[in-house]
């Protein structure tokens, strides 16, 4: 297991295992810039921002790999974000009302 800003390395370490090359690779990743239910899939391309996408182009030495962006909610409004509907505030919300 490994944090989603270190997922290079279980990335890299699964492609060896497996003996794929980086042209097998699918990394599917939530995006909350983009609304519910909308994907964006692509060939290759950059991070945008996603420390994830981050660590796996450092791990893998290219950003040529396909990635599949799932949005997941509509956080951004307005150009403020609502940090309540990140899980990790749900989590929290839940432990501190016995939830």
């Amino acid at each position: 297991m490994s944090y989603m800003n270190e997922s290079g390395k279980a990335v890299t370490a699964w492609l060896d295992w497996l003996k794929l090359t980086v042209a097998d690779l699918l990394v599917v990743v939530d995006d909350v810039a983009l609304p519910m239910g909308q994907v964006r899939l692509r060939p290759e391309g950059s991070a945008g921002g996603h420390n994830g996408l981050k660590s796996i182009e450092s791990h893998l030495g290219t950003d040529r790999f396909a990635r599949l962006r799932c949005g997941w909610t509509r956080c951004l409004r307005a150009g403020r974000w609502n940090a309540g509907c990140f899980p990790v505030s749900v989590r929290r919300r839940k432990r501190r009302s016995g939830g």
